[in-house]
């Protein structure tokens, strides 16, 4: 009895301790689970609170470098300009002979203040343009004067155009394409505020204007140069005299009238710009605001506007409208296409009843205009591309498109069916038979689709059996796969006068035997090349023509130009 109750007790006890362990374990393991959640709110605690830090400073940090690129492209155009600005100097221009030539033509052939207008060869179509604009408007290009500043548009403008007057000053600094805001467009600035001072200390009052602005009425008729009521008068930015931007100078078309207070004024218009990064109308503004003379005045908004009056209710049309507008993608030229301001036919003659129906519709308030904005519905996106074609009759063209899975407008090319209804603008021609004339040898280098302008121009040569003109085509592509007009490039190379050679670092497998084969990024060191191969030591007689990316473009133009080819036979199709 004893020794079972013992047991029982030991076994109790036993039992007892053996309960009191699980508590135990069990307070211990969850205190270890309360502790994990607590780390692992924490951890979330400190990733949350990191997110907004991490994007405070990514923020900042790309904020920086947008800084720095900007200050980049400021300094390398101010360094441009004062590397430059010496050959548009106002006194190179005061002391030139082509400047007395010009003051002996205001005295003897003018009885009332000119325009002048700046012109490169690159601005030809948008001058042709113009000048079919104006051309029935009486008096109108008896004001004009052109400064030509390379020897191409000199030529091309005088052949055309033969009754346009000129002051022709090449500067090779303004020789090659360029954009806003980049070193040449700083030094044309320039060029146009030493131009003035030159023109002002002679006593010559002027007008000051654009190419890409369309005149529904003469603007010289209304008499400002007889108001002598302000010194100079601008066109202005803004919408209507409610607009923030009333009153602000936008620089494309002005008058200003020979006096001390103006000479001052673009004196020091002049050498802000020499050494400012700034454009010519930001500083225009702050003069006229902030000096008491000259005495600053803006055109109506009923007599001169800018493009946004397309975009407003088109009532009250002006006399004349700057068209800056964006472009799309394409050229300023086709986007004046698009509105019904292009008035060139293909052929290259004025089109005097486009430019009638153009008046016709400003003066209705039905200028026809698209806003793209981004849509959810793939059939309301409203999309542009512009395309070359590669062969052209007077019933059909042929237009090829290379699909993109990713491409924004393909996607939609892919899916069309016999019978869909297509738009197509245009066509906004450029005749390439002035590219084949004066040269016996061509150098084309394309990248990707670029290849589309040149199968024109290889056609063209090989229709005509008498050529001796030789062509080298350099087609630069990711992989062989990419070739386009694969079999009309073999073909053509088994011509006695062409050549192809493929460039890409990624071509894999067999060319056709008749290719010349490149197995590198196109750099220098392969346009020497195949400039060498064409050239045959005389740079003299070839044109170098590029149509691909914007930075192949720009790489071809510097290429060529260190290799001694003249800017007028460096030709750049848009890729």
């Amino acid at each position: 009895m004893t020794t079972e109750l013992r047991r029982r007790q030991i076994a109790s006890a036993t039992e007892g301790e053996n309960g009191k362990g699980d508590k135990t374990s069990l307070t211990a393991e969850v205190s270890v689970a309360t502790k994990k959640r607590r780390s692992s709110t924490s951890n979330t605690e400190k990733i949350l609170f990191k997110i907004p830090v991490i994007l405070f400073y990514a923020f900042w940090f790309t904020f920086g470098i947008l800084v720095l690129r900007k200050t980049q492209n400021a300094i390398a155009a101010v360094r441009y300009v004062k590397r430059h600005g010496h050959t548009v100097a106002q006194e190179i221009i005061e002391n030139s002979r082509e400047f007395d030539d010009l003051i002996q033509m205001l005295d003897e052939e003018f009885t009332r203040p000119p325009a002048f207008l700046l012109l490169n060869q690159y601005a030809l179509n948008m001058t042709y343009n113009f000048l079919c604009n104006t051309a029935s408007l009486p008096g109108v290009h008896e004001r004009l004067i052109f400064v030509t500043l390379d020897t191409v548009a000199r030529d091309e403008l005088k052949r055309n155009w033969p009754d346009i007057r000129q002051f022709h000053w090449p500067t090779p600094s303004l020789y090659k394409p360029f954009s806003f805001a980049e070193g040449p467009y700083q030094t044309i600035y320039l060029l146009r505020a030493n131009l003035a001072v030159a023109l002002l200390r002679k006593g010559k009052s002027f007008w000051m204007m654009q190419q890409d602005t369309f005149w529904r009425k003469n603007l010289f008729e209304l008499g400002f140069e007889d108001n002598t009521s302000y010194d100079a008068i601008f066109d202005q930015l803004g919408v209507d005299e409610k607009s923030m931007r009333t009153n602000w100078v936008n620089g494309a078309n002005f008058f200003i009238r020979a006096n001390n207070d103006t000479i001052k004024f673009f004196e020091r218009l002049s050498d802000k710009l020499a050494h400012w990064y700034t454009p010519d109308m930001g500083v225009m503004i702050h003069q006229c605001h902030t000096w008491s003379r000259p005495r600053c005045a803006y055109f109506p908004y009923e007599l001169a506007h800018s493009w946004e009056w397309m975009y407003s209710e088109q009532k009250n049309p002006p006399y004349i409208m700057q068209l800056d507008c964006e472009t799309d993608g394409g050229s300023k030229l086709m986007q004046l296409g698009k509105f019904g301001f292009q008035f060139i036919d293909s052929n290259g003659t004025c089109d005097h009843e486009k430019v009638r129906l153009a008046r016709e519709r400003m003066e209705a308030g039905k200028i026809e205009v698209r806003r793209t904005f981004p849509s959810k519905s793939a059939g309301s996106e409203n999309l542009s591309r512009p395309y070359t074609p590669t062969a052209i009759d007077s019933k059909h063209f042929e237009i090829p498109i290379k699909i993109y899975d990713d491409g924004k407008l393909t996607k939609y090319v892919k899916q069309w069916k016999i019978g869909d209804k297509v738009e197509w603008r245009g066509p906004y021609p450029e005749s390439i038979a002035w590219m084949k004339e004066g040269s016996s040898n061509l150098l084309l280098i394309a990248g990707g689709t670029g290849i589309a302008p040149f199968v024109r121009i290889v056609d063209e040569v090989l229709e005509d059996d008498g050529t001796e003109i030789r062509i080298r085509l350099l087609y630069c592509v990711r992989s062989c796969k990419d070739i386009l007009f694969e079999e009309q490039l073999v073909e053509w190379s088994s011509q006695w006068n062409i050549s192809v050679a493929i460039c890409g670092s990624a071509l894999e497998g067999k060319l056709p035997y008749l290719f010349e084969r490149v197995d590198k990024r196109f750099d220098e060191e392969v346009f020497l090349e195949q400039f060498a191969a064409i050239s045959k030591a005389k740079p003299g007689n070839v044109t170098v023509s590029v149509c691909g990316s914007k930075t192949m473009e720009k790489d071809v133009v510097n290429f060529a130009t260190k290799a001694g080819v003249e800017s007028s036979r460096v030709i750049r199709f848009p890729g």
